[in-house]
């Protein structure tokens, strides 16, 4: 199998704003159709980047992360979003999930549906990378200057 000449990352969001600030970074970018499913494809510092608006759900989007997962076998994949369900965090903050809950997972019992949420750590070498970018002055000149940003002196970690 022929080497890859840039790694591959995958971003999946579920808003046409998250879409919208994914693809302003990438600048141009062309169409690729996998299976039904069109993805954004460009370049971002030495990256190959493929980005996928998935719609609201989680069903939804395990599926195309999956599509995505297996066509192009990325280095790293994100979920990239506004973080709507988390509470104080401005524009310009780094948010990163300390825990995943797998909140859906349960047993069809007599008495009624039993929850057996599972929880996972994130992984420390994310966590730590997030905290690193957060003290970094570089990302935050791609941020929209059209948009309000609280906290560009200081961007706090949120770690839930």
């Amino acid at each position: 199998m022929p080497q890859r000449q840039s790694p591959i990352a995958v971003i999946v969001t579920a808003l046409e704003v998250e879409t919208r600030a994914v693809l302003r970074q990438l600048g141009r970018h062309t169409v690729e159709t996998v299976n039904g499913t069109g993805f954004f494809k460009g370049q971002f510092d030495g990256w190959d980047i493929a980005v996928v608006e998935a719609g609201p759900g989680n069903a939804g989007a395990a599926a195309i992360a999956v599509r995505a997962l297996e066509h192009y076998k990325p280095h790293v994949a994100l979920f990239v979003g506004v973080a709507g369900g988390v509470k104080d965090v401005a524009i310009g903050d780094v948010v990163v999930a300390a825990k995943v809950y797998g909140y859906e997972s349960g047993k069809d019992a007599a008495k009624g549906f039993q929850t057996r949420p599972d929880v996972q750590n994130t992984a420390h070498a994310l966590e730590q990378r997030a905290r690193i970018i957060r003290q970094a002055n570089d990302w935050r000149s791609r941020l929209d200057p059209a948009i309000k940003h609280e906290k560009l002196s200081g961007a706090s970690l949120k770690a839930f």
